[in-house]
């Protein structure tokens, strides 16, 4: 695979990925000319409305994914039993198509696997927290933009942050099982620390993942290319 990807990369007048993480992996001297492009979301899709909090936490992605089977099986098995202990009564939603058999045994009293959602907006809308403990992937992960643009404080992995380029006070993050459960309990505990982690979070992907900024990135490349030979 990378000796596929140094060999196209040399084959096109330019290229783009979707992150500066992603474009380290690329194992060639031009990798420094791929523009970043990164994701972005929709605000007008993706915005607050009023549901009915039943979730105290919320894990969302395609459940038949390694990394999304790996991070749900994480916390609902290591981290969501720890936060069980301080309150006994929080509920889990692992939300996303297709749950794998390792996903749907997950189900119990406090932890709800929804399978396919007509509209996962209401997976974001029914929770408080959202919690993606992946340990595997890369590139910019919409999960996180479309939380945070539905009004949710996240918690995540550095691997899932460093794309995201969010700052600390935007966006917690966990090594282990322990500071994962410790971020929940806080964010329970301390609804104003949860409204200003979200409220930084909101700002910093309103200027950097609005999609507006980050087509006209895309159609500076074709301008660029217009006089180009091919």
């Amino acid at each position: 695979m990378r000796n596929y990807e140094s060999e196209m990369l040399e084959k096109f007048n330019r290229t783009t990925i979707i992150s500066a993480q992603d474009r380290e992996y690329i194992y060639n001297p031009l990798n420094k000319n791929i523009a970043v492009i990164s994701n972005g979301v929709d605000f007008d899709f993706f915005k607050p409305f009023a549901a009915e909090k039943i979730y105290d936490c919320v894990f969302s992605g395609n459940m038949n994914y390694p990394p999304n089977i790996d991070g749900a099986i994480f916390l609902a098995e290591n981290i969501f039993p720890l936060v069980l202990q301080k309150f006994p009564n929080a509920k889990l939603l692992i939300a996303g198509a297709n749950p794998s058999p390792k996903i749907k045994k997950l189900q119990s009293e406090n932890i709800h696997i929804s399978g396919w959602m007509d509209d996962i907006r209401m997976a974001y809308a029914s929770a408080k927290i959202f919690v993606a403990p992946l340990r595997m992937g890369s590139g910019v992960q919409n999960k996180i933009l479309e939380a945070v643009s539905m009004g949710l404080p996240c918690i995540t992995s550095a691997l899932v942050a460093k794309p995201l380029g969010m700052q600390k006070d935007a966006l917690l993050t966990g090594e282990n099982e322990e500071e994962y459960a410790a971020h929940i309990i806080s964010l329970m505990q301390n609804p104003l620390q949860a409204e200003s982690l979200h409220k930084n979070a909101l700002a910093f992907i309103e200027h950097a993942h609005n999609w507006e900024q980050i087509n006209k990135g895309l159609e500076n490349i074709f301008d660029e290319l217009k006089d180009t030979k091919i």
